[in-house]
C-alpha cells in the first residue's frame, strides 16, 4: 500500500474521533479546543475536560492500564456533559464508542451561574486571577479611583 493510503486513513480516524471531543470542548468554552486535532494534544484535552487526577492521564500510556485510564477519563467527560458516568466505561468498547462519543457531544451545557456549571481545569486555574482583578476594580470604584 502506498503512503497516501496511510495519510488518508490517519486524517479520517483523527476527524472521526476528534470531532466529538472538539464539540464538547467548544460547548465547555475551552480555549484550547483545537487540540482535538493534534494526536497527543487530543489526550491532554480529554484529561482537561474530565477533571480527573493526572495519574489517569499517565496510566493511559501504560499498555495494561491504558484501558482503565481512558475509562476513568471518559467517565469524567460523561459527568462534564451531564450524562451518567457509566457511559465513560462504555467508551472503551470498540464500535460502541463511535456513536456514544457523538451522543456525549449532543449535551446542553448548564448556564455559568447554575450549580454544577461546566468548567474545565484551565478555567478553574484562571478564576483566582479573575476574582483578584474584580476585587481590585471594586476597591478602586468605591474609593473614587487610585490615589
Amino acid at each position: 500500500m502506498s503512503i497516501l493510503y496511510y495519510i488518508i486513513e490517519f486524517v479520517v480516524v483523527t476527524v472521526i474521533y476528534g470531532l466529538p471531543v472538539y464539540i464538547i470542548a467548544r460547548k465547555c468554552e475551552h480555549e484550547l479546543a483545537w487540540l482535538a486535532w493534534i494526536p497527543f494534544g487530543f489526550l491532554w484535552l480529554q484529561w482537561d475536560l474530565s477533571g480527573v487526577d493526572t495519574i489517569w492521564l499517565l496510566l493511559s500510556f501504560v499498555p495494561v492500564f491504558g484501558t482503565i485510564g481512558m475509562a476513568v477519563i471518559w467517565m469524567g467527560i460523561a459527568e462534564t456533559t451531564n450524562k451518567p458516568a457509566i457511559l465513560g466505561v462504555l467508551m472503551v468498547i470498540p464500535l460502541v464508542n463511535l456513536p456514544l462519543g457523538y451522543s456525549l457531544a449532543t449535551y446542553e451545557p448548564r448556564e455559568r451561574g447554575q450549580r454544577g456549571a461546566l468548567r474545565t481545569r484551565s478555567q478553574l486555574a484562571l478564576e483566582p486571577a479573575a476574582s483578584l482583578y474584580s476585587s481590585a476594580n471594586r476597591i478602586r470604584s468605591s474609593s473614587g479611583g487610585w490615589e
